[in-house]
């Protein structure tokens, strides 16, 4: 695993969490638990924390759309560290 980007599933796909704040306050704050520098958010791929399979198409892409907006508040984050 070293050397390697971590992708991380942590967007839910049952629909908590409606705005990326709230997963990028999480992760920032397991990031920097283990020491990691904001600059490194930049090495992350964000996926759903489960399969969408089961979701209807609205659900999918609602879900989608989190996980792009909460990787770009952390590309933000990052690029300002």
């Amino acid at each position: 695993e070293a050397g390697r980007p971590p992708w991380l599933g942590m967007i839910p796909t049952d629909a908590t969490g409606t705005h990326p704040r709230a997963h990028v306050a999480t992760l920032r704050e397991m990031w920097r638990r283990v020491g990691l520098p904001d600059s490194g958010l930049l090495d992350l791929t964000l996926s759903p924390a489960c399969g969408l399979a089961g979701l209807c198409e609205e659900g999918a892409v609602r879900t989608l759309r989190l996980v792009r907006s909460t990787a770009a508040e952390l590309g933000e984050i990052a690029h300002d560290a």
